[in-house]
């Protein structure tokens, strides 16, 4: 199931009540609060007081947005920041010009925490990047996540001339789950092409990936 797909279908029903979380404590760093201090070249949508009220209307129950110094609308969907057994957790901020965010956080209740940001252009097809940081905002001394190569999105490795040929990039769209720990890479050249046009090639392609985190780095654990 595409994770962030589901999520935007249940967007009135997305708000989850900051008294119901169980607390966590001092020393734990969740998705909200990671979300709330990085640094505005962090995140570069909103500036840090345009987030706080971002949070403010999103525990309110509000469907108001928070203008952003670009001129863009943006609010926040959804809010998983009870961490997990392993310590993650998570959050999804969107803004009206076709961006969407989810901000986590990876062992967040250990001393070494590592924040992910994964950021999707929806339009005109969706397309993810994801960056990582430690609790300093500086980019980890060791690798988090070895993105995919065409290796990995091949059902059969000796299609890959064929596939290599006809399809110089592939596009994906990024998911989190903080229960799972798993991230998902759903390829969308499906939706790149016209439906009869390079049908064969797109054949020989995975439909997603999945890394599983192991508490130091995504494992690529299923080519399913």
């Amino acid at each position: 199931m595409r994770i962030l797909t589901a999520i935007l279908t249940i967007v009135s029903a997305a708000a989850i009540s900051w008294a119901q979380d169980a607390e966590p404590t001092a020393a734990t760093l969740t998705a909200e609060k990671a979300f709330a201090e990085a640094p505005e070249d962090v995140i570069t949508l909103i500036d840090k007081s345009g987030r706080l009220d971002m949070l403010d209307y999103f525990h309110a129950g509000s469907d108001k947005t928070t203008s952003s110094p670009y001129g863009s609308e943006c609010a926040i969907l959804q809010s998983n920041n009870e961490p997990s057994a392993q310590g993650n957790s998570s959050l999804i901020y969107v803004s009206n010009n076709g961006l969407v965010n989810i901000l986590f956080v990876l062992n967040g209740n250990k001393p070494d925490p590592i924040i992910g940001i994964i950021e999707t252009s929806a339009k005109p097809i969706p397309d993810s990047g994801v960056r990582f940081y430690d609790k300093r905002w500086q980019t980890p001394a060791k690798p988090i996540l070895v993105e995919p190569t065409l290796s990995d999105w091949l059902i059969d490795a000796k299609d890959r001339q064929v596939v290599a040929e006809a399809l110089p990039f592939i596009l994906a769209q990024y998911g989190f789950d903080p229960e799972t720990g798993e991230l998902t890479m759903i390829q969308q050249m499906t939706e790149y092409f016209v439906k009869g046009d390079q049908d064969e090639v797109l054949a020989k392609i995975k439909p997603q990936l999945t890394y599983k985190w192991d508490g130091k780095q995504f494992k690529l654990t299923s080519k399913e």
